[in-house]
């Protein structure tokens, strides 16, 4: 598990165009395939207050980028996000003049998904960079420990992970931090 400060070192590190999403996987919890089929529709903003909406999900297949829906409705979801991260969006947004239906993360010299090779050379230049040894997902899992820190309700973390089962992945995974101790 890494830490809230190794999750802002490796959003500082990575390229600016993937600083965001380094921040949705770690502190909202979102898995790498969700960040990566965002699109600028996808997000809501309400008197200040931002939201995104999962639908839609990146998997690649031979390199590839390839859409797919969520395996089940629980990943189908529409999440508040937290206000740091709604600043994030709001700066990610203007420096990249995005709108409508544009991708919130597309490689730059294609205007499209990043290949697996283009995407893993941006992940592994952050972790250089930043001298942090860890996956992508993660961050996912910092989130997950995040909110139970901040005392969520196993329920509610588990629907905000996109999990069918109603929080019991989240005990069987987190339980030791759930409970206030440390592996």
């Amino acid at each position: 598990l890494i830490s809230l400060d190794d999750v802002m070192a490796l959003a500082a590190a990575i390229k600016p165009r993937y600083r965001l999403m380094v921040l949705l996987a770690g502190l909202v919890g979102l898995r790498r395939g969700e960040c990566l089929a965002l699109r600028v529709d996808n997000l809501e903003e309400r008197d200040g207050h931002w939201r995104v909406i999962i639908g839609t999900s990146i998997v690649y297949v031979r390199g590839a980028p390839r859409y797919e829906l969520p395996k089940t409705e629980a990943g189908t979801r529409r999440l508040a996000l937290p206000a740091a991260v709604g600043a994030a969006v709001e700066r990610h947004l203007a420096e990249f003049e995005l709108s409508g239906d544009a991708l919130l993360f597309a490689d730059p010299r294609t205007g499209t998904t990043p290949t697996i090779t283009v995407w893993r050379r941006v992940w592994d230049n952050a972790r250089r960079d930043a001298d942090i040894d860890c996956t992508f997902h993660d961050l996912r899992h910092t989130g997950a420990s995040l909110m139970i820190a901040a005392g969520c309700h196993v329920k509610v973390i588990a629907e905000q992970m996109g999990h069918s089962d109603g929080g019991g992945l989240v005990l069987k995974r987190y339980g030791h931090v759930h409970t206030g101790t440390r592996p």
